[in-house]
Order: C-alpha cells, then sequence, then structure tokens
C-alpha cells in the first residue's frame, strides 16, 4: 500500500497540477507542457506489470492493490469496501472502450477508433518517454487497433503515425480528463488512510516525554522481514500525516469528452 501511496503522490501534487475550485467542483491543469507529459509517462507506468519479486505478483499495481482490498490483513472488510469502491471507479474508467474520431494527417487517414482508455494512456505515456527507436511494440498496437476500426496500414506507417495519435490523445483527451483522474486517483490514499486508521491507533506509540519527543509503531506480530517492517512504518506514517490533498471532485462539464463516444 505504501508503494501505491508513492506512486500516486508522484501523479497527484502541487508541482504537476494548478488547481483551481469552484462552489462544489474543482478543475486541475498542468502546470506546464514538461509536467503533462511527466504525468501521462507515470500514469503508464503504473498501468505496467510490478516486480513480482517485491510485491508476490507480477500485475499491475491496481490489481496488485485490489487482491490487497479484497483481502484485507491490516484492517477490516468494511473498512476496506470504500478502497474496493474507488478501484473498481478507476478500473472501470479505464477498461471503457471509445470511438474516437482522428484523422492521421501524416498517414492521411481519417478514422473513428476503436479504442480503450487504458490503451491511449499506455501509448500517449511511451510516446512522452521514448523516441521512436523505442515504440516499435506501441506502433504494432496502433496498427492492431487502426485494422480493428476498419483502416489497414503497414508497420511504418503506424510508427509514422504515433505523433498524430499523441496529439489527439495526449494534447486534448488527457488533458481534458486530467482533473477527472486526478480525483480517482486522490481518492486511493483517502480510502487508504480510511481503511489503516484503526490498526494505527492500535500500533502508535506515543513520545514517552516532551524531552524525548520520539514515536514508534508495535508491529504485527507476522511482519518479522527488515523490509516488510520498514514498509509498515511507512505506511503508518502516512496515516498519521494523512494524505497531502483533500478531497475534490471534477466539474461535471469534465466528465465527458464530446469526442468520446461509447463503443457499440
Amino acid at each position: 500500500m505504501q508503494i501505491a501511496i508513492e506512486v500516486i503522490n508522484s501523479l497527484v501534487n502541487r508541482e504537476i497540477f494548478r488547481f483551481s475550485s469552484n462552489p462544489g467542483s474543482t478543475q486541475a491543469s498542468f502546470s506546464s507542457l514538461s509536467q503533462g507529459a511527466l504525468f501521462s509517462v507515470l500514469l503508464a507506468d503504473m498501468l505496467e506489470p510490478v516486480d513480482a519479486t517485491l510485491l508476490g505478483k507480477k500485475a499491475p499495481l491496481l490489481d496488485v492493490l485490489s487482491d490487497v482490498a479484497s483481502s484485507p490483513c491490516l484492517g477490516s472488510k468494511t473498512r476496506a469496501r470504500r478502497l474496493q469502491s474507488a478501484l473498481r471507479r478507476l478500473r472501470r474508467w479505464l477498461d471503457k472502450e471509445v470511438r474516437v474520431l482522428v484523422w492521421f494527417p501524416t498517414i492521411n487517414t481519417n478514422i473513428r477508433l476503436r479504442i480503450r482508455r487504458s490503451d491511449y494512456v499506455s501509448i500517449c505515456g511511451n510516446i512522452s518517454k521514448h523516441n521512436s527507436s523505442r515504440l516499435t511494440g506501441k506502433a504494432r498496437r496502433l496498427q492492431q487497433l487502426l485494422a480493428d476500426s476498419g483502416a489497414s496500414v503497414d508497420a511504418t506507417d503506424a510508427l509514422r503515425a504515433l505523433d498524430d495519435f499523441h496529439e489527439h490523445f495526449h494534447t486534448d483527451l488527457l488533458v481534458f480528463h486530467a482533473t477527472t483522474i486526478a480525483e480517482m486517483l486522490n481518492e486511493l490514499p483517502w480510502a487508504i488512510h480510511e481503511y489503516l486508521v484503526p490498526r494505527f491507533a492500535r500500533s502508535y506509540v506515543s513520545p514517552k516525554s516532551e524531552a524525548d519527543p520520539r514515536y514508534s509503531f508495535k508491529y504485527p506480530t507476522d511482519i518479522v522481514n527488515q523490509f516488510a517492517r520498514d514498509r509498515f512504518w511507512d505506511i503508518m506514517n502516512s496515516v498519521r500525516s494523512r494524505p497531502w490533498l483533500g478531497r475534490f471532485k471534477a466539474a461535471q462539464t469534465l466528465k465527458n469528452h464530446p469526442r468520446e463516444r461509447p463503443a457499440t
């Protein structure tokens, strides 16, 4: 869970975003083009499988966190329900397949592309991260998406079309959805915080005196590995300090992009 909090803190913070609020809603805009590119890279990385030797399972971080929420060991199942709900909401958004009318001038193709949001998040993040020599895999994925939507192009044209893809899906759609994505991501550390509050109350050992301000935590008896103990200390400290940002809601006008239509 601490790894998830660290990842989300790197994505949703006041360096990457500027926040402006109206009564009942918030808008998050990237503080610069480079911060928007960084967000795209980090978000795509979050969807990649984590190292199995670190977390015991080769799967995306969201899947690992879902497993924790489904079989909680540091708190009750009741307390974990909000985390499960927040994860389902984010997963539904990412898994949604949409149709987007896209003009690819580089290859002279105009098409209504069927694509999952997780696909365009992944492709855009990799375009922001790598040069063309490292994008052949994403070019093949775009080639398949174009074929599935009725346009046959060769691998070279698919690679050439990646810049057009980035212009549509990062500069337009991801920038538009940034507030909604940030809202959903920001719910995760809050849900983790609420899940862990009772464990924190049982584990926290107050300083002995004003002269000795050191506090500590009582480890669960089944946590004996030093790395795991360090992570437990970190996660308890995160509960002690609370999530970085307060909860916020994206404006309703930022929930549905006019160019995205549900796939049928």
